[in-house]
């Protein structure tokens, strides 16, 4: 008795002309996963049927629907076809059940974007997401798939902070493989904490319970900053963050504060409206403006930092002397401020290298979800502080 495996009955023929020359089939019986042939020498031949893929046909035979209505559903066209939320949600349920994946390429081809056997990732920012951020990652994924042997097609999808759960394509699959997520805000973290994606996602500088990451350990910078300005002589600190706050951004935040706690100090909450240079500046600005004092200031942003410096300057005060700042991120620019600044380098580039591997492991099942994996951040002295 010999098995073979395949998923086409055309080649379960040739198999039996290696084996009888031309002889013809006797008796075929076909069982839930194999086919049995017994051939006229009376030797037995089982060929394992491989699992196809899930239909759309398939999908709707279990409900006991038309394949139009499947495929209005799974296109995101329900709106359009009048179908009711109750077989919406049953499609999907039937969808998710039976392991139903999409074909990409062919969609892609209905919108003249196809490469054929092509592994389609997204990268999902917010639209609040500096655009720094959002160029080293795709320089980091771009550098990993131009050297990994799979054919990878990139695209950046966006949201509005806090409304990732309306993001198309994310619920089903419908327009990507697998995801590395970004810059969330805190109403973004609770839907991913209680949603189960059809597709593998990865969290970028953020970490939720049970979900994979890549990302670092923002309390400790908070707490490092602080030890800095203490250290220094420091006694009067306060910390610089935008009302538009993520994970990482309060994480950060809290570190500092709980040092400075801790140390019988409290630090004063400098609130900024937007995570950008000129509010930077309006916050800080304000703050002097009514008399507001410090003489350790942490931004959570390197963006604010150099608004806030600006401020602190047009006041009359001077930097480190009489306020010490500290910033996070370390970008291009943070080199070049008067003075240069001290702050923060995250190796985003290396993460997001890190990112698109850890993706596709978790495509081929090679690693076992959740995975987590922290990187240090660098504090880069410079004469600010």
């Amino acid at each position: 008795m010999q098995k073979f495996r395949h998923s086409n009955t055309l080649w379960v023929f040739s198999i039996l002309t290696i084996l009888e020359g031309n002889a013809t089939i006797f008796l075929l019986i076909r069982f839930s996963k194999f086919y049995v042939y017994i051939l006229p020498s009376n030797r037995i031949v089982w060929v394992e049927m491989a699992r196809q893929p899930v239909r759309i046909v398939d999908i709707a035979r279990r409900l006991g629907v038309s394949t139009a209505t499947v495929s209005t559903v799974l296109n995101d066209k329900a709106a359009q076809g009048r179908i009711s939320a109750e077989m919406q949600e049953a499609v999907w349920s039937a969808a998710r059940s039976m392991g139903y994946q999409p074909n990409m390429a062919a969609r892609r081809l209905r919108s003249s974007a196809l490469v054929e056997d092509s592994i389609y990732l997204a990268v999902i920012a917010s639209l609040e997401t500096p655009f720094s951020l959002v160029g080293a990652v795709m320089l980091g994924v771009q550098s990993y798939a131009a050297e990994c042997q799979e054919s990878l097609q990139l695209t950046i999808e966006t949201f509005r902070m806090g409304q990732l759960c309306a993001l198309p394509g994310l619920h089903n699959n419908t327009r990507f493989h697998g995801a590395i997520i970004t810059n969330t805000g805190l109403d973004d973290d609770a839907f991913i904490a209680t949603t189960t994606f059809s597709m593998p996602v990865v969290l970028f500088l953020r970490q939720i319970t049970g979900a994979n990451c890549v990302t670092s350990n923002s309390a400790e910078s908070g707490q490092r900053a602080a030890e800095l300005m203490f250290s220094r002589g420091r006694r009067r600190p306060a910390v610089l963050a935008p009302l538009e706050m993520t994970q990482a951004r309060l994480d950060r935040m809290d570190g500092y504060k709980a040092f400075w706690r801790e140390a019988g100090i409290g630090a004063t909450e400098i609130w900024a409206v937007s995570f950008n240079e000129r509010s930077g500046y309006a916050a800080m600005d304000g703050f002097l403006s009514s008399g507001g004092r410090c003489d350790a200031l942490f931004v959570v942003g390197d963006s604010m930092a150099v608004g806030a410096m600006a401020a602190i300057k047009s006041a009359g005060l001077r930097i480190p002397e009489d306020v010490a700042v500290v910033g996070h991120d370390d970008l291009d620019f943070a080199s070049f401020t008067d003075p240069p600044l001290t702050t923060f380098h995250l190796p985003v580039f290396e993460m997001a290298r890190d990112a698109t591997s850890l993706l596709l492991q978790l495509l081929r099942s090679g690693v076992q979800p959740p995975v987590r994996r922290i990187y240090p951040a660098k504090l880069v002295m410079r004469a600010s502080a």
